[in-house]
């Protein structure tokens, strides 16, 4: 019921960035590059054969090429860390803070431009007109909406994938934003003083930080069921009400600034100043195990109320069944257009029945879809909210 340090051989305990590819975990840090993890934290090598710099800012994954953004260009290897190579072509602005993959968009946020690759890496494009000159620390892609979120110049919006921006700081009442994440349609903004919402892609925002007891905010990370925000000296926070409310989830955690998360498994790590550390994801958010039998196959039972007002509750079984084990499952919530609005669960489950449940305070009535996928086992119910 609480974090565990899984920081055993990492090389500079100041760790900033989290990555997963496969069944290998990474940290990048600040001056000792990159360290990886095959053994879920247990024990950490460094793997900078190639890397030509050891500030590792962040990473993004393409098929089975794992990138990181550094204050010297971008690296990529495409053997787990074994080696790197430069990944820099067309890229004018060396000092990489932020990289983000949409389909096969490839955007890299720098110290004063906003980049695109449309060949995984090969090559890149400055597409920063109408962008201020200062440092790009975030990206964020939601429905045909670029989001970058600078340091000094707040949150611009461009809706033709980089070819023009535009300011969007109405209710944005600080100008440093160091983190963004997407929940649904909605987008989080993480900044030196509190997480602020929108919900029209940057048209107005709202303070969004009821419960942070720190509102300095390194990371937003969007776990599925819930969101994560980092904190410099605060520790880690959660919200399972679209930035409703923040929980402090810091139990264990030796060292309250958080940087970066990514979840492996169903794990959460965190990396922090002063290490890594990870928590079963299970212990922190509303996905529970119910009854003691064992179902021979799986099942996406009706959700109950049905129709409910704001919030209901999914149960869904899952089956002890040859080549089932290890999987990963998602349960995932569509409106009628077949927009995904939220991942409620995405992790590898045991056997068993489980039961989840979902607030719909931030959407409006009407019909809903949500699918529960796992393997080649897909399916799919409606539901109803009436408010």
């Amino acid at each position: 019921t609480s974090w565990a340090s899984a920081s055993s051989g990492i090389r500079n305990l100041l760790c900033q960035a989290a990555g997963v590819l496969g069944s290998n975990v990474y940290s990048g840090t600040w001056g000792a590059g990159v360290n990886v993890t095959t053994d879920n934290g247990s024990t950490w090598v460094q793997v900078n054969n190639g890397l030509g710099n050891s500030i590792v800012s962040s990473f993004a994954v393409i098929g089975s090429s794992l990138f990181a953004g550094t204050q010297g260009g971008i690296f990529v290897t495409t053997n787990n860390g074994s080696s790197w190579s430069l990944s820099n072509s067309g890229l004018t602005d060396n000092q990489v803070y932020c990289l983000l993959v949409n389909g096969s968009n490839f955007y890299a946020g720098t110290g004063s431009k906003v980049f695109l690759s449309t060949n995984n890496g090969l090559s890149w494009t400055n597409i920063s007109n109408g962008l201020p000159l200062y440092p790009v620390y975030s990206l964020a892609w939601v429905n045909g909406n670029l989001i970058a979120g600078t340091w000094g110049q707040g949150a611009h919006l461009s809706t033709n994938n980089g070819g023009s921006w535009n300011p969007i700081n109405n209710g944005l009442t600080n100008n440093i934003v160091m983190t963004l994440a997407v929940d649904g349609n909605n987008v989080l903004a993480g900044t030196t003083q509190g997480v602020f919402l929108t919900t029209n892609y940057g048209t107005s925002w709202t303070l969004s930080s009821n419960g942070l007891t720190t509102l300095y905010t390194l990371a937003l990370y969007n776990a599925g069921p819930a969101i994560f925000a980092g904190s410099w000296g605060g520790g880690v926070f959660m919200t399972t009400s679209h930035g409703a409310s923040w929980t402090s989830v810091s139990t264990g955690l030796t060292n309250p600034d958080d940087r970066a998360f990514i979840l492996a498994g169903n794990d959460l790590y965190v990396a922090a100043v002063g290490g890594v550390w990870k928590r079963p994801l299970s212990q922190m958010v509303g996905i529970h195990e119910i009854g003691s039998n064992v179902p021979d196959k799986f099942e996406l039972y009706q959700n109950y109320p049905n129709p409910f007002n704001p919030v209901t509750k999914i149960r869904f079984d899952f089956p002890l069944l040859e080549g089932v084990r290890g999987m990963i499952s998602s349960l995932t919530i569509y409106d009628v257009l077949g927009r995904q609005m939220e991942i409620l669960v995405t992790q590898q489950l045991q056997p068993g029945s489980y039961e989840v449940e979902w607030d719909g305070s931030n959407y409006s009535s009407g019909i809903y879809f949500y699918e529960l996928k796992s393997g080649d086992f897909s399916q799919t119910k409606k539901m109803l909210m009436i408010k």
